[in-house]
Order: C-alpha cells, then sequence, then structure tokens
C-alpha cells in the first residue's frame, strides 16, 4: 500500500485533539471532586416559609449541607444562633437563614413591628 501525502498531519491532529480532550475531562473531574458532598458546609436553612416578625423555633429551621461556592454572606451555621430570634424579613422555605435576617440577640421588636408594610404611625399629643 503506498503512503498517502499528509496522512501524518492528520494523525498528529488527532492525538493533539485526544489529548485536550482527556485535559478537558480531567479538568470536570477534578471540579467535581472539589464540589462533592463532603466538601459541603452544613447550614441553617428554613424548613418552611417564616412570615417577617416570627420567633423562631427549633421545628421551623434544620441543617443542610451546601457547597462553599454557594454559601450567602453572613450565613449562621449552627440552628442554636437561631432559635429564640424574630425574624426581620419573610424567609422562604430552604433559603439560606444570615444572621442580617433576624434581629440581634437580646434586641426586642420595636412598635414599629407592629405597624402593617405601606402603612405610617404618628404621634399625637394628649392632655
Amino acid at each position: 500500500m503506498a503512503k498517502k501525502p499528509g496522512a501524518g498531519g492528520i494523525i498528529l491532529a488527532a492525538v493533539i485533539l485526544g489529548l485536550i480532550a482527556a485535559y478537558m475531562i480531567y479538568s470536570v473531574e477534578r471540579k467535581r471532586d472539589q464540589q462533592a458532598k463532603e466538601n459541603w458546609i452544613p447550614i441553617v436553612v428554613a424548613v418552611q416559609d417564616i412570615p417577617a416578625r416570627t420567633k423562631v423555633t427549633s421545628d421551623m429551621v434544620t441543617l443542610m449541607p451546601f457547597p462553599q461556592d454557594l454559601l450567602t454572606p453572613g450565613v449562621v451555621h449552627g440552628t442554636k444562633e437561631v432559635e429564640g430570634r424574630v425574624t426581620l424579613v419573610r424567609l422562604k422555605a430552604k433559603e439560606q437563614i444570615r444572621s442580617s435576617d433576624l434581629l440581634a440577640e437580646g434586641q426586642t421588636p420595636s412598635i414599629s413591628y407592629d405597624i402593617p408594610v405601606g402603612m405610617r404611625a404618628i404621634a399625637i399629643g394628649a392632655s
């Protein structure tokens, strides 16, 4: 059989493309290993929808593992940090709970929490 001209170039291109494909597969697998569930961090999430101005109880929250890349800043890592505190905003089910979503420990809700959204309150002097 006669050797066709240019066959070596095609083989060389196939080898190079094969090496590129192997490197890309290796990169994807390495990234998948980094995001494996054992590398996830448990954080506090809402089990159910929690309305604003509600005192959080232990049955309203749970720990759920999340990848480090998807954690929001200020997320709470322990259920004890959340229990007994009052929510400032509405929390949806399976939403990450941040410390800024809750009143600070020891802080009591003021009368402004009793005023419905869109309404205003004024003080009137009476004697």
